[in-house]
């Protein structure tokens, strides 16, 4: 899935507009209480400006019908900055989750940047500056190569002040889309 997003292709003002008119298409037709969106793909924050339109415009719009609004972001936490949290947290944010698996070593084996240096350093010193803004949800990928680490990563979010500022925790198991047998299945 991820290498098909690898292609930086930025949602355009066009897609953004026709994106805002459906979702209050979505809200007249079904009248629910509250609209929850969540961005996510590829990085979201590489460009924020649709983010913040359609929060922007869809906040004010619920709010005149008495809909609550609220989103979050999917992130691997390279670009979080208070700056621009703040701006988010105006229109409606709530909590981001940031993509982490395992610690530095094993996360820099998995998730390098491009260029092949490690990220891992630089999310947990954007998580710790962020933490106080906006709830902070840490998620991930597992198999059985990086699972005893995860242990460890709750040791490294402690260490650094975040075991009572991370929301929620949530690893996902990475499973072969072609077994052939259920004992390749992580259990």
């Amino acid at each position: 899935f991820e290498e098909a997003v690898k292609r930086h292709k930025p949602m355009t003002d066009e897609t953004t507009l026709q994106t805002i008119a459906w979702l209050k298409q979505e809200v007249l037709h079904k009248r629910p209480r509250s609209l929850r969106l969540v961005f996510y793909g590829g990085e979201p924050f590489l460009n924020p400006a649709p983010i913040l339109e359609i929060s922007d415009e869809m906040n004010k719009w619920c709010k005149d019908r008495q809909v609550r609004f609220s989103f979050g972001v999917i992130t691997n936490g390279s670009l979080l900055n208070t700056a621009l949290l703040g701006e988010l947290k105006a229109v409606g944010l709530t909590n981001i989750r940031v993509t982490l698996d395992g610690t530095a070593q094993m996360h820099d084996k998995r998730r390098p940047f491009r260029n092949g240096h490690g990220t891992f350093d630089m999310i947990m010193k954007n998580i710790i500056a962020v933490a106080d803004i906006v709830r902070v949800d840490i998620g991930g990928n597992f198999d059985r190569a990086n699972l005893p680490d995860l242990y460890r990563l709750l040791d490294v979010l402690e260490a650094n002040g975040l075991a009572k500022k991370i929301g929620t925790l949530m690893f996902a198991p990475v499973i072969r889309a072609h077994s052939r047998a259920p004992s390749e299945f992580i259990s």
